[in-house]
């Protein structure tokens, strides 16, 4: 489908590694890095040292300013699916050698196929035409063709754990769009939202504050309230692949994590116990998962902060305290 992405998502996200689209053909997680040199002074521009993986027939509009020593990221890149050109602006630090954002790759299919000649051609093996791309796979007669090579994908336990502990919009969008076709075999991106609704129903979960227009929660006119989440949380809890499900959540202060969940309740009551999720677009801060109270009872619970305003910090000692008090339940 040439639908790769949902409606409703913003152009100050689709470019970026976390806006990659979904596609029935995915490499690299369907994002490249995007390697900058800053200049000497702040201000100055900052030049593109290369990609990786190599964009094929892709240009920059580069933009990128040099900011001040520590700055870090506050560089975007602006692009589309199917386009062939990016635009880069933003800020990368002023201070190190070489400095690397993410970006989405706009037609990863394309791109592959043309690495693919690229590579075949150095090994001096002969192709015929150029690389390109069937949009519509299901016109093309494999009879024709000869397998090389087969790639099985890990679990959906492994797939989800990832996604879930990673935050990965572009498996989520996935697992959404795979789990319509595999129980009814319908492909359309409707279809998907449709199918995650009849999910919840069959689950018993009232969907009362539910609307939904993606599988990752990227776009803001997703609406989820967090008595839907709560209620389908606790439905989880009562199926039997409950434990694979919620051994995907991260551990609230888990000192072998990376990033916020590791310091999320960290040496506080619900440290090593609560199982979190976590998400965040500009101003909207949740968590959601759950925690066994000192009583031995597990809990879901869902925190939401919509349109606030001050620091995210707060929320988040909000939500922790929240955590703390379930875990301390008796």
């Amino acid at each position: 489908s040439t639908r790769s992405i949902p409606d409703f998502w913003i152009w100050g996200d689709i470019g970026n590694y976390y806006g990659a689209g979904l596609q029935s053909f995915c490499f690299s997680n369907n994002l490249y890095y995007l390697t900058f040199q800053p200049g000497k002074n702040i201000g100055d521009p900052a030049k593109i040292l290369r990609t990786e993986p190599e964009l094929h027939d892709f240009t920059f509009m580069n933009e990128m300013k040099t900011g001040p020593i520590g700055s870090g990221d506050r560089g975007y890149i602006y692009s589309a699916p199917g386009m062939n050109y990016a635009i880069a602006r933003g800020t990368i630090p002023a201070g190190v050698d070489e400095f690397t954002i993410k970006g989405s790759i706009s037609n990863p299919p394309l791109n592959t196929a043309k690495e693919l000649a690229k590579r075949l051609k150095n090994a001096d093996i002969k192709i015929k035409g150029q690389a390109t791309v069937e949009n519509n796979p299901e016109n093309i007669d494999y009879s024709e063709y000869t397998e090389t090579s087969k790639f099985t994908s890990p679990e959906l336990r492994e797939i989800i754990k990832v996604t879930n502990r990673k935050s990965v919009n572009l498996f989520a969008e996935q697992i959404m769009q795979s789990a319509v076709y595999y129980t009814d075999g319908k492909r359309q991106y409707d279809d998907a939202i449709t199918g995650i609704s009849d999910m919840l129903d069959s689950l018993k979960v009232d969907r009362s504050g539910f609307n939904i227009v993606d599988g990752s929660g990227l776009s803001r006119t997703n609406n989820v309230s967090t008595h839907v989440f709560s209620d389908f949380l606790a439905a989880m809890s009562r199926e039997a692949c409950f434990d694979d499900y919620y051994q995907s959540f991260s551990i609230a202060g888990d000192k072998t994590a990376k990033g916020h969940i590791s310091r999320f309740c960290k040496d506080q009551s619900a440290a090593d116990n609560a199982r979190v999720k976590s998400g965040y677009i500009q101003n909207v801060r949740s968590h959601s998962g759950y925690v066994t109270a000192a009583n031995g009872r597990l809990i879901a619970f869902s925190c939401i902060a919509n349109n606030y305003s001050g620091k995210t910090s707060k929320i988040n000692n909000l939500h922790e305290q929240i955590c703390n008090m379930l875990a301390n339940e008796r």
